[in-house]
Formats: structure tokens, sequence, C-alpha cells
């Protein structure tokens, strides 16, 4: 009997990435599928994962694995709440110890990988274009998002916004069964807890689970719209906002912009925004927008390379300072621990993708990684291209 914990659905947080690079079990199954917000299409849901535990069973099976501790997510197959919630793409990263279930705001394609760390490659950001930032207005009555580019702050083309809490809020019926609730610890230390709905509670504590509600429900609306970008976001708050909006959300946020934009001007909003940005970025390394232009800095000083098994190496080593993988391309081979190196193979079947393996001891490692099609890589690489430290 599988003694495998099944963690709650949930959004990827970019800051996940590192978390999830520290993984290492054997094996370690991931799942890649996809899947829809609505409509009819939600029902292939299941019916994906179906197939794709059959696949990991029988790959499994053939590695001399029990297949056993992925039995808990057949119960998914049949849960129609599950399917109900998804967003574009599910991501299942399971190993005897836990499975996690993680949400997606983009497609992918279906995918079964074993090995003895999760396949992160679907999930690494992307590129974005120089300078560009999301921005989210926030107060505790709307919110708007923009986009910074090139100097010009516009409304960003994502659905929802601008958004208001009496949009976002509505009356409900009691005997309606909720999505969307808050819940406050007791104050016996019973560890129990009540949940609060709209329209239901008195005095604070409805102001409190309304509020949470209004935030849940912001950051719901700003997933889709930013993460398979790779482009940063800023939050225009007070500090009592962003602190709320931070517990409440799934978003990582990237720059603080602290003050009220309520009675602001565009005009004002966006230098308010390029101070602030400009000031932290100083004090950054470049960002990856500009990968292009440093890797051929580097590589006239022997500090880069597209060649993956030096890639590969340089990662294990801990020299990669940034690294661009080609999320269409994939080189399996060998790696040896011992000596932190790397042999192509040529052969799906034998050994590793190495692009992600090269992912995993990159991001162990603090490095910033990001992900692309191979046509956008430097040099004419072909899997990945990295810059050292040293």
């Amino acid at each position: 009997m599988s003694t495998a914990t099944v963690l709650d659905l949930r959004n990827l947080r970019r800051g996940d990435l590192n978390e999830l690079a520290a993984i290492t079990s054997h094996p370690c199954v991931s799942i890649y599928l996809p899947t829809s917000p609505s409509g009819p299409e939600t029902r292939q849901g299941a019916i994906r994962l179906r197939n794709l535990l059959d696949r990991a069973c029988d790959q499994l099976s053939e590695a001399g694995y029990d297949p056993a501790f992925l039995q808990p997510l057949r119960a998914k197959q049949e849960d129609h709440s599950f399917w109900q919630h998804q967003s574009y793409g599910l991501c299942i990263l399971a190993t005897a110890e836990e499975i996690r279930l993680l949400r997606l705001p983009h497609e992918v394609e279906e995918r079964v990988e074993i090995d003895e760390v999760p396949f992160l490659k679907p999930m690494l950001p992307t590129q974005a274009s120089g300078g560009d930032c999301f921005v989210l207005t926030l107060t505790w009555e709307k919110a708007n998002l923009y986009r910074l580019s090139e100097g010009a702050l516009e409304p960003a083309d994502a659905s929802g916004f601008p958004a208001s809490f009496d949009d976002l809020i509505v009356p409900r019926d009691p005997e309606e069964q909720l999505q969307y609730s808050s819940h406050r610890t007791s104050g016996d230390g019973s560890g129990t807890s009540t949940a609060m709905y709209h329209g239901q509670g008195e005095g604070e504590q409805k102001i409190e689970a309304d509020r949470n509600h209004y935030l849940v429900r912001i950051a719901q609306l700003l997933q889709p719209a930013i993460y398979n970008t790779g482009t940063p976001l800023a939050v225009f708050a007070t500090d009592e906002v962003a602190g709320h909006f931070d517990a409440a959300s799934e978003s990582h946020l990237d720059f603080r912009i602290a003050g009220s934009p309520a009675n602001l001007t565009a005009e004002q909003v966006k230098k308010k925004v390029i101070e602030t940005i400009s000031h932290a970025r100083s004090e950054q390394e470049v960002s990856s927008e500009d990968f292009s232009e440093r890797f051929g800095t580097a590589l006239a000083k022997a500090q880069a390379t597209t060649d993956i098994e030096q890639v590969v190496s340089a990662a294990l080593q801990g020299r990669v300072r940034s690294l661009l993988v080609a999320a269409d391309a994939e080189i399996y081979g060998t790696i040896d621990e011992s000596d932190q190196t790397a042999r192509t193979s040529g052969d799906p079947n034998r050994g590793v993708e190495l692009g992600n393996r090269a992912a995993i001891a990159a991001l162990r490692s603090g490095a910033e990684v990001r992900r692309c099609v191979a046509g956008e890589l430097p040099s004419n690489g072909r899997a990945a291209a990295a810059i050292f430290r040293f």
C-alpha cells in the first residue's frame, strides 16, 4: 500500500522552481498534461490522466520499480471537482513519499518522465523583452494591470482587468456551495477552522473574509497573464494591501512600489514605477533579456558555451551564472556524478535529458535559468547556452 502524501492542487509560483529542483528520489515521476479551465473539454483531463498513469506505471515496472505509489492519483480520474478547478496545464511530480499537483497557466504537451529528479523544463520561465515589466496597481477598491515597455506604461492585454472589489465580491446564496473561502484558526488553541464566506459573519471578520476573497480573485486573474511570459511583476500598493496580497496569493512579486496609486494620474504612476524599478535593477545583475549580448561578451573570454556536455558539467560544478535552455530540443545522455561530466548518447531510450539536468543543477547553485525555443539560442546552439561565473 502506498504511503505517498497527495498535496492539494495549487498554482505554480516562480519561486517554486528552486524548491522543486532540490528534489532527488529513486524514482521521481514527472507527468504533464493539457487541461481546460471551463467547458466540456474539462472532461478530457481525466482520460489523459488515466492514459499517462498507465504509461508511467509501465515505465516504472520496466525499470524495476513498484508503481504502487502512484495509486492515489487514480482517484483523481473520477474527481469531477478536481477537473473543474484547472487552468491550461497540469504538472504532477510524484515520489514514493509525496505527490505534488501544480496548476500551470500555460498549455503543455502530454509527457511522462522517469528520472531521479523532476522534469522542470516546461515550467521554466521564458525570456522577456528588454526592460519589460508588468505593473499591478492595487487598492482595497480596485486593481489594474499595466505593462511597462520601452518607457511606456500601457494597459496590459489581460482578461478581467481592470477589476473592482464590487465586481468580484457579490452577495451569494447562503445555501450555495462556495468555491472561495478564508479560514481563521479558533482562539481556543484547538487548531480548528471556521470557513468565512462573503455575506456571512459579522463586523471585522466579514470584512477580512471579503478582502481575502477579493485578493485571491485578483491573483487568479493575474496568473494566466504573467507567468508564461517570464516578465517581472511589480505591485504598486500600500504596505498593508501588498502584505495581504502576498499572503493571500501565490504570485511571485519581483518589485514592490510602496504607496497608494488611488489618486495618481497615469503619468505619475509611470514615473513612480520607473524610479523604483530602475533603482532596484541598478543593484541587480543585468536581466536575461540581454542574454545574447552577455553571451557574446562572455564567449569572447572563453566564459560561455553552447556545447551541452560542457554546459551540464559546468552546471554540476556550480560555475553557471545564466542558463538558457531550449524547450523544444532534447539531447539524451549519461552523467558521471563522481567527476561531474556528461556524455551524449543520441538515443532517447538511453540516459537522461541533459538540458533538464543542466537546468536542475543550475537552479541548485542559484543561477538564472530560463527557457526559449531552439532558434533563439545564440551561436547556433542546439539545446542550451550557458554563461559562466568563472
